[in-house]
């Protein structure tokens, strides 16, 4: 090959490809975060922790309401009103994501095969 040939392969992969970046992996939408930080005796700011900022579109489930479902409606393998229910789970009849209220009225004891057959469809 000649040396211009050779010489232009060279510029072309040290610029790089339209269209391709240099050896990055492509950037992902990256979800909002919520940084806390503080400064140090030195004055340095150090983040604490990163959290993801919660997602407007979606209805945010209260741990209260599922204490309250489980206290009127307690365990059905073991009658407990508080804690795990070995083999159930609690289910949205109406899911959040479709509009559904995040009350007990709106939830119901379901067992874990059911569930899982119910996630496929929704």
């Amino acid at each position: 090959m000649p040396k211009i040939a050779i010489a232009l392969l060279i510029l072309l992969f040290s610029v790089g490809l339209p269209g391709h970046s240099k050896g990055r992996a492509p950037s992902r939408a990256k979800k909002p975060v919520a940084v806390r930080s503080y400064k140090t005796k030195r004055g340095t700011a150090v983040q604490s922790h990163r959290r993801a900022l919660p997602n407007p579109n979606h209805s945010v489930r209260r741990k209260t309401a599922r204490q309250k479902f489980q206290r009127s409606r307690p365990c059905p393998s073991t009658g407990k009103k508080t804690g795990a229910c070995s083999g159930y789970i609690v289910d949205h009849i109406v899911p959040l994501k479709r509009g559904g209220a995040d009350s007990p009225s709106n939830m119901q004891w379901q067992n874990q095969t059911a569930a899982k057959a119910k996630d496929r469809t929704e």
